[in-house]
């Protein structure tokens, strides 16, 4: 189910050869927020803006066992993506930046194989996130963030980098796949005693640590990670798995083709 496709029409920001690509715009429009770095890597995906088109944030969509259902992408979905022109303007070499967070990105998304459930392509005009890379690093809880991704869902989304990604010693792709595991629909392996304050269900074999949904040490992508997806998905495209630990599953497309929710998984 793998597939990037790069539609890419080219950036019109004229840049002079050399210099650091990490370096961020220093014009009067650069970010006026900076952030501390404290000493721990966290992962901060959560809600932002509008997860659907009628304001539903994406952690009701996908995790919520209260009064939600599951979310997870109907069969066959591509995602289209652009990069947010807004944040590559804060950088002095933007075409640089593109570039490495393409190759990690494409890279990323190998680590999943044929698990993957969607298929990604660079549209500028029909998009449905953005990957907006940041000049300034973000703080939380003593810690700074590296990525925030989103769960599935029909609105037009983001997926965040921020600067310290870039370190090679904190291992860039990985981090990437680990968000591209949220786009897919999944919750950190430690979500249900961590993260209770949004409800998760689990699926599949959870005693094993070693997750690319976990951190530290024990993020590692794993054969279980990817059939244990590849065989969610599986049964839920043929209609033999509707609810997960009795909530109810549903297929959701993404904004491109008007967000419409296709339906519970039947």
């Amino acid at each position: 189910m793998l597939e990037l496709t790069r539609l890419r029409k080219g950036l019109v920001a004229e840049e002079k050869p050399g210099g650091d690509a990490l370096a961020p715009y220093d014009g009067d429009d650069a970010f006026d927020d900076v952030f501390k770095i404290g000493q721990e890597v966290v992962c901060e995906t959560e809600p932002r803006g509008s997860a659907e088109p009628d304001g539903a944030s994406a952690e009701e969509l996908v995790i919520n066992a209260t009064g939600g259902f599951v979310g997870l992408w109907e069969q066959g979905t591509v995602l289209n993506w652009r990069f947010n022109p807004q944040a590559l303007r804060r950088w002095q070499f933007p075409q640089q930046i593109t570039a490495r967070v393409e190759m990690l990105f494409a890279t990323a998304v190998k680590v999943w194989g044929d698990a993957a459930p969607v298929k990604f392509s660079y549209d500028d005009e029909a998009w449905d996130f953005e990957i907006k890379p940041l000049v300034a690093d973000k703080q939380v809880a003593g810690g700074f963030v590296l990525a925030e991704a989103f769960f599935p869902g029909g609105g037009q989304q983001e997926l965040r980098i921020y600067p310290k990604m870039f370190d090679p010693a904190l291992d860039p792709a990985k981090t990437l796949a680990h968000e591209i595991g949220h786009i897919f629909g999944l919750r950190h392996w430690f979500a249900l005693l961590k993260e209770q304050a949004a409800p998760a269900v689990s699926f599949g074999t959870i005693d094993d640590p070693h997750s690319i949904m976990n951190y530290g040490d024990n993020c590692r992508i794993t054969d279980l990670d990817k059939s244990d997806l590849k065989t969610l998905y599986e049964l839920v495209w043929s209609g033999r798995l509707k609810e997960i630990n009795g909530t109810p599953i549903r297929l959701v497309q993404p904004y491109h083709l008007l967000g419409r929710l296709v339906g519970v998984a039947a």
